[in-house]
């Protein structure tokens, strides 16, 4: 058994991927902030506060501005985020 590749939860990979597509759709110049997180998905701020403390710093950076928090994914997070939505639609053409 390799150990190279972490193992993630499943609300860990979707709060991957609900902070990558949050801030595509939102365009800004900035990150998505927390409460920008909170207001474009069905979660709380305590839930994007754990995904950082879990995953950070190797897949999302955190961006502290005043009292604003913002989430960005890191190189490899973005990379983490590619190859899982790759392997979610070989999973979907395969029914599963």
């Amino acid at each position: 058994m390799t150990s190279d590749v972490p193992y993630l939860t499943e609300t860990q990979i979707r709060g991957l991927l609900y902070v990558s597509d949050i801030n595509y759709e939102l365009e800004q110049e900035k990150p998505a902030s927390i409460s920008d997180l909170v207001n474009n998905s069905d979660w709380p701020s305590s839930y994007y506060t754990r995904l950082w403390q879990n995953l950070a710093p190797e897949l999302v950076e955190r961006i502290t501005e005043g009292q604003n928090t913002r989430l960005k994914l890191t190189e490899a997070g973005k990379e983490a985020v590619t190859l899982y939505k790759s392997l979610n639609m070989v999973f979907s053409e395969a029914g599963i």
